[in-house]
């Protein structure tokens, strides 16, 4: 193959080769949200929903929105996306282009399926991680709880003090132990 490495010319963007394969994944993404087998996958499948927007039923009671199928949950068009069934494997050399272009752009109705944003980000952490879709929803809302100012009263509320909470590590164990019994 080629033995050219554009993230190594003076003056690009990218900082490293993975920055490269990254903007490269980017520019294929693009490409994806004009194609059109996803185009007409969301023109057959999206229907009117109650507008979910109270303020604006007057005006608008019903607007264009679709079925998550993971959550089951009616949600507005802008809040889904059209996932590809499967995982889309790794992309971070040339060799790996030409199975990760086929998985993106070689697809038809049966490989595809429609996601609200949340269960879509959680899906994509499970293929990233090797997480089944539990562990990685149970692993993204400790991630957020962690981020929580208060997160000290939030684990005092469940009986842990002092020494059971004096860093990081140990509330984020006990935060995972609490979400794992909440979530699954």
């Amino acid at each position: 193959m080629s033995d050219k490495k554009p993230w190594n010319v003076l003056g690009v963007p990218w900082k490293s080769e993975s920055a490269f394969w990254q903007w490269v994944r980017g520019v294929l993404r693009k490409g994806w949200s004009k194609h059109p087998v996803k185009l007409e996958y969301i023109k057959q499948n999206r229907r009117r929903i109650v507008n979910p927007v109270v303020k604006n039923r007057g005006r608008f009671p019903e607007v264009w929105g679709m079925k998550c199928e993971i959550c089951n949950v009616d949600h507005v068009q802008t809040n889904i996306e059209i996932d590809h069934k499967g995982d889309d494997g790794k992309f971070t050399c040339l060799e790996d282009s030409k199975d990760y272009m086929a998985h993106l752009f070689l697809v038809d109705f049966s490989s595809l399926r429609a996601l609200c944003k949340p269960c879509h980000k959680v899906v994509s952490y499970s293929q990233r991680q090797g997480l089944s879709f539990k562990d990685a929803a149970v692993a993204k809302a400790v991630i957020e709880k962690m981020k929580d100012k208060n997160i000290l009263a939030y684990l005092a509320s469940y009986g842990y003090t002092g020494d059971l909470v004096s860093n990081a590590t140990k509330r984020k164990a006990l935060v995972t132990t609490i979400l794992k019994g909440e979530i699954q």
